[in-house]
């Protein structure tokens, strides 16, 4: 394995880590490690919503994935509002907060 290959790893199973272990005890906050890089509807009634959505959130928004893969990406916001954005509008925040490090592309 190259250097690369094992940072991306680490990269990834550290940005999971957080995912799966940012709602339980420690900094909640560290949970809301991705942002949208576009103003996106948030589709509360899934992927496919007839309706038009309820609100639009802004590009630079936090969020926090619940549930991932395809098109679509169900995500909270910071005040727990729920619902699905594009995928491809997703990025992974670096350690400061500010940078993407990559796409969010599923499980």
């Amino acid at each position: 394995m190259n250097l690369r290959h094992f940072f991306t790893l680490t990269v990834s199973a550290m940005a999971l880590g957080v995912i799966v272990s940012g709602c339980g005890g420690g900094n909640a906050d560290m949970a809301y490690n991705y942002y949208l890089t576009s103003e996106e509807p948030l589709l509360e009634k899934g992927p496919y919503q007839q309706e038009p959505p309820l609100r639009m959130l802004s590009a630079g928004t936090r969020v926090r994935i619940v549930s991932g893969g395809g098109n679509f990406t169900q995500i909270a916001t910071v005040r727990e509002e729920t619902g699905w954005v594009p995928t491809s509008a997703l990025r992974l925040q670096d350690s400061s907060g500010v940078n993407p490090v990559r796409n969010f592309s599923g499980w």
